[in-house]
């Protein structure tokens, strides 16, 4: 029997400079993603998301220059398929051959997001 779970994902495409580097500094993108249970907890706790974002990166050396909503999707996860990962990671593997595929469909819906982000700032969208 296949049973699947609903993971609620919301994209922040956040701009950054690393202080570290000499001046000029490169703008670096970069897409930072969370679940739903994470953003709740930072609702509850009366600390915006963005903010939250900037200082994850501020604590590892970085400068946040903006951090802008870039979507809202929702994933689905066979469970069996999560259960045989975490069996892999607790015996010390990388993954399973069966979990191979789940990864490749986080992979694809990554790539599929920063396509339509990218799309959005070619027609002048925010």
């Amino acid at each position: 029997m296949k049973l699947e779970k609903r993971i609620p994902l919301y994209a922040f495409e956040v701009e950054y400079t690393d202080q570290r580097e000499p001046k000029p500094r490169t703008v670096r993108r970069e897409l930072f993603v969370l679940d739903r249970d994470r953003v709740a907890a930072l609702d509850l706790l009366q600390v915006p998301v963005p903010d939250w974002i900037a200082q994850q990166y501020n604590r590892q050396g970085y400068f946040v220059q903006d951090v802008r909503k870039a979507g809202r999707e929702s994933v689905f996860i066979d469970t069996a398929v999560l259960w045989q990962t975490a069996a892999a990671q607790q015996l010390g593997r990388a993954q399973t051959v069966a979990a191979a595929p789940a990864a490749q469909d986080v992979g694809r819906y990554i790539e599929e997001v920063r396509a339509r982000m990218a799309a959005r700032e070619e027609s002048g969208q925010e």
